[in-house]
């Protein structure tokens, strides 16, 4: 699973908004890009979510229209700190802040550190 820019902008806004169509997907998720086609992006968004949605990591609803989830068994989103022994015997630590989780419940983990105004791109420090 490799997942893009617009697939984690997706993922992260339907764990924090529950229930949403492909409409406001969209509109949410390139708000910042309002001169391009909304067409466009709505179409681009359904067929990301089809294929998300082929991956159990967000689930549709059977009712008409039709609405998003995350599946919170395979997404977590939270703020943290990691710490990893390398060799040698050091330590060091990744700061992530704000991070985003898909896992497919087995063997893949992808995480993907989520930017907040403010926040600085340097997250690794030595430790010990």
């Amino acid at each position: 699973m490799k997942f893009d820019d617009i697939d984690i902008s997706i993922i992260f806004y339907l764990f924090d908004n529950k229930d949403q169509t492909t409409s406001d997907i969209a509109k949410n998720i390139f708000e910042s890009e309002p001169s391009k086609d909304p067409r466009n992006q709505e179409a681009l968004t359904r067929f990301r979510l089809k294929n998300l949605e082929k991956l159990n990591i967000i689930m549709c609803s059977p009712t008409i229209p039709k609405t998003y989830n995350t599946n919170r068994e395979f997404v977590f989103c939270g703020e943290g700190t990691l710490d990893i022994k390398v060799n040698g015997g050091k330590k060091i630590e990744i700061e992530f802040g704000h991070f985003l989780v898909v896992t497919d419940g087995k063997e893949y983990i992808h995480v993907n550190r989520i930017l907040k105004n403010g926040e600085t791109d340097k997250i690794v420090k030595l430790v010990a």
